[in-house]
């Protein structure tokens, strides 16, 4: 068997025929980089897209008026006339099962997107490129959904650059999501803004729970921005309903949070439980609690005054400021003491004064199908 060389081998001449093509995939990005959003998302959309030359071109449309406001497909809502009639199927209704890109408008304007829905089809680094040119520039986005898109941790890390870029985003569904490594977390870090956030059907375990549980509060640092959490349709059993227990303990922010259809029994449902009702501060809450405290009263010392008083009305006035300085903090002793808990360890000390709603009810446990309202310290 004779061997050709290089040049004219298979893997040769693969890498002969490349070389063009990654030359033509680098220029059509920099032509696309230097874009400019208009912040109108359709046109944006499709002149990027253009631009990168892509064979199969989603389509930027108005969200279907049978999609309800969960985030479900009512098929039942969105069949008319025309539909249950013996007649070809429309124009409309083949481009309803075509990739698209639907967007619901404020004012029907194609400039006020407020909220962005993709369903069951792939990105892949190249529509997170095109995202990351069009998202950040819709001023009035607060929804995004993705629905079955098939993130892995590459490009969930790279969308996740992206949703930081929208500041006035409050809203991210990633249902039907599962990625290896559980990075969701990640959605609760300290510099993200996020609001609203909803897991369902991600086969998140208790590893996953625990970093989740880990992001909404520790001992040293609490979310202050997650209002509500759904986590229904996953893996967590009693193990990690005890993170999440734990991690309410000291977080005061979170007040709706969904653990229905999960593996959780009576276990995991008392330890939720017990966090609706009164509490003390453990051991080492209390330890942290302390050291907070000494750490602030340290820094609401003053540096003691330079001058000595040189007169004797000078002494006067120095010393009846110091007794007034005395008669207020032994009046103001107890405010004070109250005043410099930090936020997220005085949870022993008042209560809340909205009421968290948990569900946290499965099949498998006695208390399902159950909704429990209620406040906690």
């Amino acid at each position: 068997m004779v061997e050709l060389p290089a040049r004219y081998s298979r893997k040769g001449r693969c890498q002969l025929l490349a070389a063009p093509q990654l030359e033509k995939g680098r220029e059509h990005r920099d032509r696309s980089e230097d874009y400019v959003c208009t912040g109108n998302l359709e046109a944006d959309f499709i002149e990027i897209c253009t631009r990168l030359e892509l064979m199969e071109m989603p389509i930027v449309t108005l969200r279907h008026q049978g999609i309800s406001a969960s985030g479900q497909f009512d098929e039942m809502e969105s069949l008319t006339a025309s539909d249950v009639s013996s007649a070809p199927p429309t124009k409309d209704q083949i481009s309803f099962f075509r990739p698209s890109v639907q967007i619901e408008l404020e004012n029907d304007d194609p400039k006020l997107v407020k909220a962005v829905y993709i369903r069951g089809w792939m990105i892949d680094q190249r529509y997170i490129f095109i995202f990351h040119k069009c998202l950040p520039a819709l001023s009035n986005l607060h929804t995004i959904n993705l629905w079955n898109v098939g993130l892995t941790e590459a490009t969930f890390t790279a969308f996740l650059a992206v949703l930081h870029q929208c500041y006035t985003l409050k809203t991210v569904v990633l249902d039907g999501n599962p990625i290896a490594g559980h990075p969701y977390h990640l959605l609760l870090s300290e510099d993200s803004s996020f609001q609203h956030i909803t897991l369902r059907n991600n086969k998140i375990d208790d590893a996953g729970t625990k970093l989740i549980a880990e992001a909404l509060s520790t001992i040293k640092k609490s979310n202050k921005t997650v209002i509500s959490l759904n986590l229904s349709f996953n893996h967590i059993t009693d193990i990690g309903a005890g993170y999440i227990a734990n991690a309410l303990r000291l977080n005061r922010t979170l007040l709706w949070l969904s653990l229905a259809y999960n593996q959780i029994g009576d276990g995991g449902a008392t330890k939720l439980a017990e966090v609706l009702a009164p509490f003390a501060l453990n051991h080492k809450e209390v330890v942290e609690r302390r050291v907070l405290l000494l750490e602030a009263q340290g820094r609401r010392k003053s540096p003691p005054s330079a001058r000595r008083p040189d007169s004797k009305s000078d002494r006067s006035t120095s010393q009846m400021g110091s007794v007034t300085n005395i008669e207020k903090s032994k009046t103001g002793r107890t405010t004070s003491k109250k005043r410099n808990v930090p936020e997220h360890l005085a949870a022993a000390e008042r209560p809340l004064k909205r009421c968290r709603c948990f569900h946290f009810a499965t099949p498998t446990s006695p208390l399902a199908h159950s909704v429990i309202p209620g406040t906690a310290v």
